[in-house]
């Protein structure tokens, strides 16, 4: 599916269906949609400071645990691009994710715990940057995806032109037609989100779980039934909808680490092997 996707890169979208548990939960069978509010922290690491960065990243989840203070998340090494690391917790509501931020605020003594490991995480980090997003489930493709069992996310960012939104979601619902007329909706789940703050707008981020690298190529089973799907016809319509409408079409693929990541054994439990490994 990759090389499609690249061809209507400055087209539509592709991604994933995700859930993070407490505040990041567990996808499984009759998976729930996608968490409503995305919290997504950013850190730019400075070179050679991987292995120290990860030293101290481990002492964030204990702070939390002292202070009785339930937050989670998914932490990833992006894998192109600056090195960053990316922290994805997933809310019902901006009002749930304020509730939490009230809670650490409220902590006793939790404020002068995270002040030191701020400073600890500034030796080894050069930037920080957060952003707010929101799923749109009309502009999705929601199955039952075992995001405990996945590697990697795909994650298709695009900047759209203001007032184009609306051809944005038309590309986005004629790709679905596609996937479907390839027979391929089960095996190709994708999550939009909206995002509502923290980057220029209107942007949208869409998100792919992968199990492996092998599964992004071009001759991956979803990749050849979507091949014989995308007439040239289609492909026109979507070349002309991008040029229309989208500024920017950027792609990156992000690692999964589960020593970046606090996941409550919900989600842990649906790959023990590879999210409870001691390094």
């Amino acid at each position: 599916m990759r090389r499609y996707l690249t061809l209507i890169c400055c087209t539509l979208l592709t991604a994933s269906m995700f859930s993070l548990a407490a505040p990041v939960a567990l996808a499984a069978q009759d998976a729930p949609p996608p968490p409503a509010v995305l919290d997504i922290l950013t850190e730019r690491i400075k070179p050679g400071h991987n292995a120290a960065h990860l030293a101290t990243e481990a002492a964030w989840p204990r702070a939390f645990s002292m202070a009785n203070i339930e937050v989670g998340w998914l932490g990833m090494v992006r894998i192109t691009g600056p090195s960053e690391v990316w922290f994805v917790s997933g809310y019902p509501s901006l009002a749930a994710m304020e509730a939490v931020d009230n809670a650490i605020d409220a902590a006793p003594g939790l404020g002068t715990e995270l002040d030191r490991l701020w400073s600890a995480d500034g030796e080894h980090v050069d930037g920080t940057g957060r952003m707010f997003a929101k799923y749109r489930p009309d502009l999705s493709n929601h199955t039952d995806v075992l995001i405990p069992t996945m590697r990697y996310f795909q994650i298709i960012t695009f900047r759209i032109r203001p007032g184009k939104e609306a051809v944005f979601a038309e590309a986005a619902q004629s790709y679905l037609e596609v996937v479907k007329k390839a027979g391929v909706q089960a095996q190709a789940p994708w999550a939009t989100y909206e995002v509502v703050a923290g980057m220029p707008g209107p942007t949208f981020m869409v998100w792919i779980p992968f199990k492996s690298m092998a599964d992004m190529d071009d001759s991956s089973p979803v990749s050849m039934a979507m091949g014989k799907a995308m007439t040239a016809e289609v492909l026109k319509k979507f070349s002309t909808m991008a040029s229309e409408s989208y500024i920017s079409v950027q792609t990156n693929y992000l690692r999964f680490s589960p020593r970046l990541s606090h996941l409550d054994a919900a989600f842990t439990d649906g790959d023990p092997s590879f999210w409870k490994t001691t390094p």
